[in-house]
């Protein structure tokens, strides 16, 4: 029967290494650190994934990541076990989605304070076309700074 794996596999190798292209492994202690490195990072890490998770039926995997991987609801907390069941295709598309949502919330920030900004600059510029006396009709006076003044300048 033919591996499902085989066209890519032989892919990945030729298209990251000079050396002979060896048997498709089953267990990461069948390849070199650098290879298997080069292969999650290969396409998403779908080839690590397909040669080295641990199935959905093998019940090796914890009960809850289980079910979250079957109902295809899992959480960005879930990134590491994953990873460390062989599942890094999946962990990949949890980091991209947190990435995006990150530069969203960033990207939300920045316009927040751009607005904000304006607004400022608007109330700047309005200010400086201000007369003396529109200036002094917009600055509200405090009792207490009606008080100290009354005092300041003898005024009973």
């Amino acid at each position: 029967m033919r591996n499902p794996n085989l066209d890519e596999f032989v892919k990945f190798w030729l298209a990251n290494f000079e050396s002979e292209v060896p048997k498709i492994p089953t267990k990461t202690n069948e390849l070199s650190v650098t290879a298997l490195e080069k292969m999650r990072m290969w396409k998403g890490g779908a080839l690590y994934q397909n040669l080295f998770k641990t199935s959905l039926d093998s019940n090796k995997l914890p009960a809850d990541l289980q079910l979250r991987l079957e109902q295809n609801a899992l959480w960005v907390e879930d990134m590491q076990r994953l990873r460390d069941h062989g599942w890094e295709a999946e962990a990949q598309k949890i980091e991209e989605a947190k990435r995006k949502f990150e530069q969203q919330k960033f990207e939300k920030e920045i316009a927040a304070s751009q607005e904000r900004q304006k607004l400022q600059q608007q109330k700047r510029d309005a200010w400086q076309n201000m007369s003396l006396l529109e200036r002094m009709h917009a600055e509200q006076i405090t009792p207490e700074q009606i008080a100290k003044n009354r005092k300041r300048y003898g005024m009973s």
